[in-house]
């Protein structure tokens, strides 16, 4: 079964998404794509996906910086789920959910997901990550970057058990031949950045917020 691990800033409606086991192998020795594209075939990777395991991180509150860094938490939850087609198992809070309703295991019995303000937190939080993708994919293209774009490099200074090239001396010729190595499809998919960051705009921070508070889920309505 496929993971796929998205996170959610809910204030600044940004969204980090590490979806390393959904993008597409490209050529060794190819240069780093960009973050737009690879949610493209991460998209598409996943719409051929009918059942997988996902994590959602969702970090929510007050901020006062450029970088949206939080620094008075309203939310801070991640939840683990297990989705087959338009259904989300949540174990660990004993739900099912589909993107408009869910049901709990309460108190001996199955009760609607709104029926305690667990159920309704995981019901407004917790999106599937086919949506998160769609919201990502529309501002990709102006805020998407890698956050761990260096790693290519990182990964070649670091591993010198691996070398770019191999020295052959010719028999009985005294002359050295040297052979570059050149790296296979697996090795240069693992030295490729998985984890992007999408900003959204303010628009669409705000709507991320009114959802939220006309959920009644952190104030107990």
């Amino acid at each position: 079964m496929r993971s796929l691990f998205t996170r959610t800033l809910l204030t600044a409606a940004v969204f980090t998404v590490c979806a390393g086991p959904l993008l597409a192998k490209d050529a060794p020795g190819k240069k780093v794509p960009s973050p737009h594209s690879q949610l493209v075939k991460a998209a598409k990777a996943l719409s051929k996906i009918k059942g997988f395991k996902t994590t959602l991180t969702v970090r929510g509150g007050l901020s006062n910086v450029a970088d949206h860094k939080i620094h008075q938490f309203a939310v801070k939850e991640t939840y683990q789920g297990d989705i087959y087609k338009g259904l989300i198992h949540v174990s660990a809070k004993e739900s099912f959910k589909t993107p408009r309703k869910g049901v709990r295991f309460i108190e001996g019995a199955w009760r609607n997901i709104y029926s305690d303000p667990d159920g309704k937190m995981l019901q407004t939080f917790f999106n599937f990550p086919q949506e998160v993708l769609k919201q990502a994919l529309r501002h990709a293209k102006k805020s998407g970057r890698w956050l761990d774009a260096d790693k290519p490099a990182a990964e070649a200074g670091k591993n010198p058990a691996r070398p770019a090239a191999e020295e052959f001396e010719l028999e009985g010729s005294g002359r050295t031949v040297v052979s570059k190595k050149r790296l296979s499809e697996k090795e240069a998919g693992a030295n490729m950045p998985t984890i992007m960051l999408v900003e959204t705009p303010t628009r669409e921070a705000l709507n991320h917020y009114l959802a939220v508070e006309k959920s009644g889920c952190l104030s107990g309505g």
